[in-house]
């Protein structure tokens, strides 16, 4: 990651855990969002594309 952010990519500082909540949604056919919308990865999910979006509404270079 350091190299990446060193060659100027751009790294987001956001990572998911992995979590059998996540197993359980599969298996339902249900969105995790939807299965546990409290849950520390639904929570993970919403931080990260909060930070995209955010990340999205620069204005572009021409």
């Amino acid at each position: 990651m350091a190299d990446l952010k060193e060659e100027g990519f751009p790294v987001i500082d956001r990572f998911l855990n992995s979590s059998v909540k996540m197993r359980e949604s599969h298996y339902e056919m249900r969105p995790l969002i939807h299965l546990a919308p409290r849950h520390k990865l639904t929570q993970a999910y919403l931080a990260l594309h909060d930070r995209l979006e955010r990340g999205s509404k620069k204005p572009r270079r021409r």
